[in-house]
């Protein structure tokens, strides 16, 4: 929509009226060879594509508050887990008070910074939870209670399936938008054609004409 003066529901207004008075000017001789049926057919697909999928639509304010409450569980979930880390760091450090490269290995201010993204929390739990696995006879020699990975794992595996879920969303929401601006544009680009013809050939018929112009806010085109 960069190249159009119009918000979408003005562009929509508009092309309702070119629709409904195309067939008046498909009747004038000698037009431009493109204005053909085949043309109609385009622009009646083009328009109710984009009228089918115009915002705000319904879908997507159902589709928002879901992706909303994904966002609140993962926000629970990501705190549910830095407190288990907490308990689990300081059992570490209880159970090696003087062996503090140990313990900082598993890299407790790396969650404190990574929670902020999603991407990287996810990121940082997997490389946490594999070195945990990876050292887990370390740890049990330090009489590290394994109970707190187990719930770490348990809650890390949830939180990756809300966060596959929000990114899911998150991507055929980009895709519903880039099939939609291609519609309007495409409806847009069409839209100046008739336009364009229209004033080259309806001088004698003032009334079809002015059905089948843009309003003086396009100036410009």
């Amino acid at each position: 929509m960069k190249d159009c003066p119009y918000s979408e529901s003005e562009l929509l207004e508009i092309a309702q009226r070119f629709k409904k008075h195309l067939k008046d000017l498909m009747l004038v001789p000698g037009l431009d060879p493109e204005l053909n049926q085949d043309f109609v057919y385009r622009f009646k697909a083009r328009f109710y594509e984009a009228q089918a999928h115009a915002h705000p639509h319904p879908l997507d304010a159902a589709a928002d508050q879901k992706a909303l409450h994904l966002k609140e569980e993962l926000e629970v979930l990501t705190e549910q887990i830095r407190s288990v880390f907490r308990v689990f760091r300081f059992n570490i450090q209880k159970a090696c008070p003087y062996g503090s490269e140990i313990w900082d290995t598993y890299g407790y201010s790396n969650l404190e910074y990574a929670h902020l993204d999603y991407e990287a929390f996810q990121s940082y739990l997997t490389g946490f939870l594999k070195l945990a696995n990876e050292k887990m006879d370390d740890l049990q020699a330090a009489n590290c209670p394994t109970h707190d990975l187990e719930e770490i794992a348990v809650l890390a595996q949830l939180f990756n399936h809300k966060h596959e879920e929000l990114a899911e969303y998150v991507e055929r929401k980009e895709i519903r938008e880039q099939v939609y601006n291609t519609n309007i544009n495409e409806l847009f680009k069409l839209m100046k054609m008739i336009n364009n013809v229209a004033s080259g050939n309806l001088h004698k018929n003032p009334e079809t004409l002015k059905n089948l112009l843009f309003p003086p806010k396009a100036g410009s085109l």
